[in-house]
């Protein structure tokens, strides 16, 4: 890969599929050192994930009243991680009663992730373990890549994806770099007037967020400046409550 001229193993492995199985080992073990639970509850001011719990905090009884579905590519799993870590303590919930409320917050891994979380299900494995073989084994047999052949008519998480798509009012996309065959196989709804569309476009230029709002948006979408991050495009551009 090192002498490919490619920027990304995905990007490596579209033509290299000899190379599929050590790439996706090569991601899982890349990705599994970064599992760190101190670091997902550190700098509460500055975090995402701490503004985003902020507005979704309600007691037990309420917080089945959100209406929030994450869609991702990414196959980290440090969301669910903290909302569940979050939820357990500040409520003092058993496991499975958290587990129940997590039900309540749908998140849709596209390609896949890093396998599952102990509270998730059985074949998994913890967060922040990672330094095994067997961790990075079960790690990466999760794992899709973007130019594997996926029927997204028969993909159970394509399936899932699209249904909340087709009944959503509102669309905020958030640290995506707008790929074309991720966007296309998200299948937007086309002719729908209500679908309010939010996007951050940090480090992106001027040219190529007009470019992208008038060729994937038909212009009808708020994006982000370029100097904003995802937190602060959400402070300064959406309005979450």
């Amino acid at each position: 890969m090192r002498d490919s001229g490619k920027e990304s193993v995905d990007a490596f492995l579209e033509h290299r599929t000899d190379y599929i199985n050590v790439g996706k080992a090569a991601i899982a073990q890349e990705l599994t050192r970064h599992e760190a639970h101190s670091v997902l509850f550190h700098s509460q001011g500055e975090n995402l994930y701490f503004y985003l719990y902020k507005h979704l905090n309600a007691t037990p009884e309420e917080f089945t009243n959100n209406q929030l579905t994450i869609i991702t590519y990414n196959y980290d799993r440090s969301f669910e991680h903290f909302l569940f870590t979050a939820l357990r303590n500040s409520y003092r919930l058993a496991d499975e009663q958290t587990a129940e409320l997590m039900r309540y917050i749908p998140i849709i891994h596209l390609h896949g992730h890093l396998g599952l979380l102990p509270w998730q299900g059985e074949g998994g494995r913890n967060y922040g373990s990672g330094d095994r073989l067997e961790d990075v084994s079960i790690a990466s047999k999760n794992i899709k890549i973007i130019h594997e052949q996926i029927d997204v008519d028969e993909d159970p998480e394509f399936q899932r994806a699209h249904h909340y798509l087709s009944n959503t009012s509102r669309l905020i996309f958030l640290g995506f770099g707008y790929d074309r065959t991720n966007l296309l196989r998200l299948r937007l709804p086309k002719e729908s007037t209500q679908l309010q569309v939010f996007g951050s476009c940090y480090g992106m230029t001027e040219s190529e967020t007009t470019n992208l709002k008038f060729k994937f948006f038909r212009g009808h979408a708020t994006l982000g400046r370029s100097e904003y991050d995802a937190l602060n495009f959400l402070r300064h551009s959406v309005s979450l409550s």
